[in-house]
């Protein structure tokens, strides 16, 4: 990284990729600081628009291959979009971030949206095959919708670890805007939610806590994987 002072040629400062405007090395800490702050917010953000990405891409591919239409709503995937992508993501780019930054920025990004896209999409599934099986009465769309949204908080719970008091304010509002969607009929019924029968509601919390260890097997294993990768490098 070329620097270069104010005060210096018109040549130089052309060529450098950091000019020190106040022509004083002192400044170099808080610049540092910044451009800390500024990729390791962007891994974090991006990570949730990526995993959104790829999720609704294998989504997509599987609704061609059994010939069967988007589950989805728009106001449905509102919802999501709001909870636990949109929202979240914006106040993790504005916090203060001084970390190192460690490994290949594409790398850390693909190792933290692709676990939390594949038990997206995997949800899903498991949702499709029990309407297929058991059936759920008509009740198939709200069951994936909430078991994505549950998901997508727990992804979520581990993106911001360790919590401080900002991610943890944070990440309590996105829970508390969750139990108010759910809790309130006329919320519910706007984005679409219908009552669930007791037997689909204990199967939501069986695959939402199945989620949790397969989301940390799919992480180890691709840690073990990126390891291997830079060993050889």
């Amino acid at each position: 990284c070329s620097i270069a002072m104010a005060s210096g040629s018109e040549a130089t400062r052309l060529v450098s990729n950091l000019v020190l405007l106040d022509s004083n090395f002192s400044s170099m800490p808080s610049v540092v600081s910044e451009g800390r702050r500024v990729i390791n917010n962007i891994q974090k953000s991006s990570s949730l628009f990526l995993m959104k990405t790829i999720y609704t891409i294998l989504l997509s591919i599987f609704c061609l291959i059994v010939k069967t239409d988007y589950p989805f709503s728009t106001r449905q995937v509102l919802l999501r979009e709001i909870l636990f992508i949109v929202v979240p993501s914006f106040f993790l780019a504005l916090q203060a971030n001084n970390e190192k930054i460690k490994g290949k920025f594409i790398t850390n990004l693909l190792s933290k949206s692709l676990p939390g896209a594949l038990i997206l999409f995997f949800n899903v599934i498991a949702c499709y095959l029990f309407d297929l099986g058991l059936g759920t009465d008509g009740q198939f769309t709200t069951m994936a919708s909430l078991a994505i949204t549950f998901v997508g908080l727990l992804v979520l719970f581990r993106l911001c670890k360790p919590f401080d008091v900002y991610r943890g304010i944070m990440y309590s509002c996105m829970v508390a805007l969750v139990a108010v969607v759910l809790a309130v009929p006329g919320w519910a019924n706007f984005f679409e939610y219908i009552p669930l029968s007791i037997q689909n509601i204990l199967f939501i919390v069986c695959i939402v806590e199945a989620s949790y260890p397969c989301y940390d097997a799919i992480v180890k294993g691709l840690d073990k994987m990126i390891y291997a990768g830079q060993k050889k490098e």
